[in-house]
């Protein structure tokens, strides 16, 4: 009869179960901001393509309608925004490949408004046009109409469904209009300008000089130092 030479491997200690969950907890502490900040590049990167695509489809509808933006919003129905031609979405849709481009993943109420089965977008989406440009009723504005195109707003993230994305109320003296479309918050703004280009701006930049940057014609204090 053998007897087996093999010696029976000790218990873990509890000391060594909660020295391992420890360095499992640091492990998770320490990898989940990186994750996190991961997740947020990723879906600041489709803000701006989407922006960018939705910027130079609005450059090939202005080349295609006498240098004309699309309307912002029907004047004559503006509760609707899921009906045909209701606002500047349903205007580029001819233009661009996908009807997701309206959605931003970084808006508050991503997906954005479900439309019903039949309409011409599925999502109401997130963009907004800038109200300086957008609030002219059926006056629809030129694109050469932009003072300083590289510097001017053309699409923002709003923090509802509206057509346009507006300044917070009291930012801009030169705001005339009814709030709506309040801009989405957060510490860095992604924008389209109107001559394609994209950036993201902090909120002081957004706001700079009494909100010359939403403006196609320049207020004074942009030109000065």
């Amino acid at each position: 009869m053998t007897h087996s030479n093999r010696t029976r491997r000790p218990a873990p200690r509890l000391i060594e179960i909660f020295g391992s969950a420890a360095v499992l907890a640091l492990l998770v502490a320490v990898l989940a901001p990186i994750l996190g900040m991961a997740k947020l590049r990723g879906k600041t990167t489709t803000d701006m393509s989407n922006l960018r695509q939705l910027s130079l489809a609005t450059e090939v509808y202005a080349l295609d309608s006498n240098d004309r933006l699309p309307l912002a919003f029907d004047p004559h129905n503006r509760s609707d925004l899921c009906s045909e031609d209701a606002t500047w979405r349903q205007r580029l849709l001819p233009y661009l490949t996908t009807r997701r481009l309206f959605v931003s993943p970084t808006a508050p109420n991503t997906p954005g408004t479900l439309c019903p089965a039949g309409s011409a977008i599925r999502y109401v989406g997130n963009y907004g046009a800038q109200v300086f440009w957008a609030s002219r009723g059926e006056d629809s504005l030129s694109l050469s109409s932009f003072q300083i195109p590289s510097d001017t707003f053309l699409f923002g993230i709003n923090a509802d469904s509206s057509p346009v994305v507006a300044p917070e109320n009291g930012r801009c003296s030169a705001y005339p209009f009814a709030p709506t479309g309040t801009l989405a918050k957060a510490e860095k703004v992604t924008w389209s300008f109107a001559d394609g280009h994209v950036k993201q701006l902090t909120q002081s930049e957004t706001y700079a000089k009494d909100c010359s940057r939403w403006q196609t014609f320049k207020p004074r204090a942009y030109f000065e130092p």
